[in-house]
């Protein structure tokens, strides 16, 4: 009884969490060579306050789940501009067909 007490004891102090305030730095350059699907034209990202960058590819389950999501959170206020799906590991032609195929657009 007294090894089951020490090791509840010892599994809730391990799980404890000490949260920190730190800043994610993100290095500009990787936003160099976006293009969007649709048109072909470079994509401009300014990264001053944030952005939602969501990898995603036609064939990934859980992305297909999450795209509605994302929608829905790319047309709150605030947060129109913030949300960049990049298609990954996936054709062009893949990656347009998933979003014509889906009710709305980011």
């Amino acid at each position: 009884m007294k090894v089951r007490f020490v090791l509840l004891l010892f599994l809730i102090i391990s799980c404890s969490v000490d949260t920190e305030d730190s800043k994610i730095e993100i290095d500009q350059s990787i936003f160099n060579n976006l293009i969007t699907l649709e048109t072909n034209e470079s994509l401009t990202i300014d990264t001053s306050n944030y952005v939602i960058i969501n990898y995603w590819a036609s064939w990934c389950l859980e992305c297909i789940e999450e795209h509605q999501y994302l929608i829905e959170l790319s047309k709150t206020r605030g947060l129109t501009d913030k949300v960049i799906l990049v298609s990954f590991q996936d054709s062009i032609e893949n990656s347009i067909d998933f979003l014509m195929n889906t009710e709305e657009e980011i």
